[in-house]
């Protein structure tokens, strides 16, 4: 029979299950996965980098997808509908496998503390992400978490079945090679067991063999089914990738979450000498710091590369309310003397620490809703969905603009890019460095992108063309030496490059065939007429 405690915690975790469901079937998949997705489907297909699409991700972040892909096919659903029954299926595996970790992990302490550690993974797998639900960063944390667990076990020197082991490590590798970033997390974390145990050879355990094997495999798969990538790809990601999208250190630096995970780092070294759960404490510091890692080395505010910092730093916070809690007895309080009162200060303070993250994920969610409202408003996804089986392509350097509308319409697109941010970055890198060498790697690359896409629009004749007219981006404002700003700014002039393309003579020669229609909220719209 189950206790009154565990009625009460798989009741909760249920509730925010089937909360996110439904909250899911209100928002969009963001369009990152959706691109990855097609690029899957095209390298079924013997498709290759570079020639037959462009993606400046790693393959780990094309095979991870294919079973989604194969999904679709297969039951004749949406990549959106497959995408999501795949998310759901890992999280759901991860949080089994995690909330038996936990009862292992946390069998001396109250269950209350296993209880608030149980809920709030719950509500960090399917809430928190909104319309990152399913992102490489995502997936990283789910496959992740098990083995993070089971090294709570190692450092404990508690025994474990050998089998889940080494399925933690097979998926823990997978979800660490998506990224090289990503690998932080998996070393400091071993590195801390080896300091601890004082044997270097400690790191050859089950689960770690998995995971080197797991990107063995994975390294030798690039040079035999993707050599491209590391030819043709890498070479151009190292020179213009980051020129188009990040932000100077101190903005990074001051983000909220950043702060947040700041100040646990100051109360765990406050507070970790009075705690029982002295190791699970110390590895989810490590994760949470190795999130912030993660982070700043991809320079970029986008929400779902702080989706490890969040998670991590957030099971941090719950453990160290679940400690304090636990230490203070705060449950069976009578009288309230001053030493007591100070106890509940803290314990206050210690929750609304713990609320930060709910915060975040309301914010996320409502942020998330909003923004499907809005698409599914415009008059440009009316036409779309009006037009099944056409060809639409659209002038902007914005993925996030581009694939909503090949997602929830029938229309294709006839593009290997995912948009046209790759000129962005060229234009901003000749403008910023005047070496010969540099300006020449920049117009190259642009004439790349040029004249394939000019090909793909030769070869597929789309129905319509949609030029961005204004677009709603992040700017960065210097105000002094030492302290940047964010500023949205809505309704600003979209850097579609058709002007670029104008400029050709091929293209000046296919658009002799579209005559302009109107302009439909933020697009002008033309339509193939013969």
């Amino acid at each position: 029979m189950f206790k009154k405690d565990q009625i009460f915690e798989f009741t909760a975790c249920l509730f925010i299950l089937v909360l996110s469901i439904l909250l899911q079937a209100q928002i969009l998949v963001t369009g990152d996965i959706t691109w990855l997705m097609r690029i899957g489907e095209k390298f079924l297909a013997g498709g290759h980098y570079y020639t037959d699409f462009f993606e400046v991700n790693p393959p780990m972040c094309i095979y991870i997808y294919l079973i989604p892909v194969l999904m679709s096919k297969l039951f004749a659903i949406t990549f959106t509908t497959s995408l999501l029954i795949y998310s759901y299926s890992i999280a759901i595996g991860s949080w089994l496998f995690c909330y038996s970790l936990f009862k292992k992990i946390l069998q001396d302490s109250k269950s209350f503390y296993r209880i608030n550690l149980t809920i709030f993974l719950t509500f960090l797998y399917f809430i928190l992400p909104a319309h990152a639900f399913g992102q490489r960063e995502y997936l990283f944390v789910v496959l992740f978490m098990p083995y993070l667990l089971i090294t709570v076990l190692r450092a404990k020197q508690q025994i474990y079945c050998r089998g889940l082991t080494l399925l933690a490590g097979l998926l823990a590798g997978i979800g660490l090679a998506q990224k090289p970033f990503f690998l932080s997390t998996w070393l400091l974390i071993e590195l801390y067991l080896i300091l601890k145990f004082k044997n270097i050879f400690y790191g050859l355990r089950n689960e770690t063999l998995a995971i080197i094997g797991v990107l063995c495999f994975y390294a030798i798969s690039i040079f035999v089914l993707t050599p491209e990538y590391l030819t043709k790809i890498l070479p151009i990601i190292n020179t213009f990738y980051y020129v188009q999208v990040q932000f100077p250190i101190i903005v990074l630096l001051l983000r909220p979450i950043v702060v947040y995970s700041a100040i646990l780092f100051f109360l765990y070294s406050f507070s970790q000498q009075y705690c029982r759960q002295k190791e699970l404490l110390a590895i989810l510091l490590l994760a949470t710091f190795s999130g912030l890692i993660i982070y700043l080395m991809q320079h970029t505010l986008w929400f779902y590369h702080t989706l490890p910092l969040a998670t991590f730093s957030a099971l941090l916070c719950t453990a160290l309310v679940s400690e304090y809690w636990q230490r203070n007895n705060l449950f069976l309080i009578q009288d309230v003397d001053r030493e007591t009162l100070k106890k509940l200060i803290y314990n206050i303070i210690l929750f609304l620490l713990l609320t930060f993250p709910i915060g975040i994920g309301v914010y996320s969610q409502l942020g998330s809703f909003k923004q499907a409202v809005d698409f599914f408003d415009k008059p440009t996804f009316k036409l779309a969905k009006s037009n099944p089986g056409k060809s639409i392509f659209i002038f902007t350097e914005d993925i996030t603009t581009n694939y909503p509308f090949f997602d929830y319409t029938q229309v294709a697109t006839p593009s290997k890019f995912p948009c046209l941010w790759l000129i962005s970055a060229a234009e901003r890198l000749s403008a910023t460095i005047k070496a010969p060498v540099t300006q020449q790697k920049a117009q190259d690359t642009k004439e790349f992108v040029i004249n394939t896409t000019i090909d793909d629009l030769l070869q597929n004749q789309p129905s319509y063309i949609f030029i961005e007219r204004y677009d709603n981006y992040y700017a960065v404002y210097k105000k002094h030496s030492l302290i940047y700003t964010t500023k949205l700014l809505y309704q600003h002039p979209a850097n579609n490059h058709f002007d670029t393309f104008m400029q050709n003579p091929r293209f000046q020669h296919f658009w002799q065939n579209y005559r302009y229609q109107g302009d439909l909220g933020n697009f002008s719209v033309y339509q193939k007429f013969r």
